[in-house]
């Protein structure tokens, strides 16, 4: 059982309390107006920047993390920033998803991330956008057979969850 902080409720708590169970975490900013992503926000060079403005459709975005290669995180644990990705043409599930929601944010979309959290397997984190009231999902999904472009759009969260949530969760017994 999770403890509660003195002091009230905090987000970091609720946080806590929900992983705690199993279940995945929305959270959403608070973003109202459309805000485009500058070079600045990002901290990438001219032409990185330059790349991402080209990932203009979430397909682009897919098709671009489709060809990078597998982060094995030979010496060890990493979540590279967007910059090293580019530059190494590697990466894992959370960093394509960071790279696909900075592309999404340098088109004036919140980057969104929706983190699946496994019991007995590694998480899975996909990149989330939305529209006409429906959500669609971007993933870095190692399966170097196939190129998967999901385009189903689900019109609740739990749903897209539940779609995305089968990929590589709980298949190791702990």
């Amino acid at each position: 059982m999770v403890q509660r902080p003195r002091g009230g409720l905090s987000i970091q708590w609720l946080a806590i309390f929900i992983a705690a169970r199993g279940r995945a975490l929305y959270f959403f900013p608070a973003m109202t107006a459309k805000r485009f992503a500058r070079e600045s926000d990002l901290g990438l060079r001219e032409r990185d920047y330059a790349l991402l403005r080209r990932l203009d459709t979430p397909h682009k975005i897919q098709a671009y993390l489709h060809h990078l290669k597998q982060n094995f995180e030979l010496d060890g644990d990493s979540c590279r920033p967007v910059r090293e990705v580019l530059r190494t043409q590697r990466a894992h599930c959370i960093e394509g998803a960071m790279l696909a929601a900075a592309a999404l944010w340098v088109h004036g979309e919140p980057p969104l991330l929706l983190d699946m959290r496994a019991v007995h397997d590694f998480d899975h984190v996909v990149a989330l956008y939305r529209r006409r009231r429906h959500w669609g999902a971007i993933r870095r999904k190692f399966n170097p057979r196939h190129f998967n472009y999901d385009r189903s759009w689900c019109r609740r969260l739990a749903t897209l969850e539940a779609q995305h949530g089968d990929e590589g969760r709980n298949n190791r017994v702990g």
